[in-house]
């Protein structure tokens, strides 16, 4: 009986260790909230949203002066094709007309078009690929599930802090 005793002392006694420590924790947790904008939790947290909303805003802006340059050139490009020069001078700049040349293949026609290329020996064009983030995807159910990876796959693991608005 007096062993009983003991052991609910001792429990009781760890018991308010435990609440102690969890009292301190709670007191640096609150701490963290108010420390001031430039140290505490929230004020982080309010210049991340800050930040994050100016982000956007200026990804929009540049959206904009994107599709508004590529208009600029297209006229450009007609007018100077209109009056057959190739480029002319400005205080500024010289200007002047080039091509880019872009070619793909669709998925499905892939396998075809590989076996012409190496029909046609341009083999050496033709090389395996696996999409980033396939292969972020992969390695990161592999590690999940415990299994193995090659050690010449590297595989970093970036920790970030979402957002969502209210």
């Amino acid at each position: 009986m007096m062993e009983a005793k003991a052991v609910e002392k001792h429990m009781e006694e760890e018991h308010m260790e435990d609440a102690a420590q969890k009292y301190d924790k709670y007191a640096d947790f609150e701490q963290l909230f108010n420390d001031g904008p430039d140290e505490s939790m929230t004020g982080l947290a309010g210049r991340l949203w800050d930040t994050k909303q100016q982000e956007k805003k200026a990804k929009e802006v540049y959206k904009g002066l994107k599709a508004e340059r590529m208009e600029m050139e297209e006229s450009l490009n007609i007018q100077m094709e209109n009056v057959g020069i190739n480029s002319f001078r400005t205080e500024d700049a010289t200007f002047y007309t080039k091509q880019s040349w872009y070619a793909n293949v669709a998925k499905i026609d892939q396998p075809r078009f590989f076996g012409w290329l190496r029909e046609h020996d341009f083999g050496d064009l033709v090389y395996e690929t696996v999409n980033a983030r396939t292969l972020s995807a992969f390695a990161k159910d592999r590690q999940i599930e415990g299994g193995d990876l090659p050690d010449y796959l590297n595989v970093t693991v970036k920790k970030t802090v979402g957002m969502r608005k209210k």
